[in-house]
């Protein structure tokens, strides 16, 4: 698990490429890491894996409007409400954990959650 001086040493990283970057493909780069968190912390249903999600902010390209393409992995993809969400893959994402990242996300100044 990084620590918390490796993971603000990215956040600032980051924060310089968005700033002084102009190519388009160099700001692709660079996200905004929003969380750090260890799967076992939180009511997750029992995993054999040690995993650790993170989050990042990004930026919606396109209309938004695409149909969703079939797959394996998810059955369909729309937007929601923090606060109205669907039923969610819970070995995945929690809804509190959607809710935090959202919070985190709205609020530019909000320091990388990690557990």
């Amino acid at each position: 698990m990084p620590t918390l001086a490796q993971l603000r040493e990215l956040q600032a990283i980051a924060q310089e490429g968005l700033t002084y970057s102009r190519d388009p493909f160099d700001l692709t780069r660079f996200a905004r890491l929003l969380a750090v968190m260890d799967k076992a912390q939180h009511p997750h249903p029992p995993d054999l894996w040690a995993v650790y999600k993170l989050f990042v902010q990004c930026d919606l390209t396109g209309t938004g409007s695409a149909a969703h393409a079939e797959n394996l992995e998810t059955l369909d993809s729309a937007f929601f409400p923090a606060d109205a969400l669907p039923p969610l893959s819970l070995p995945r994402n929690l809804p509190d954990q959607v809710r935090r990242v959202v919070a985190l996300a709205r609020d530019p100044h909000s320091a990388v959650f990690c557990d």
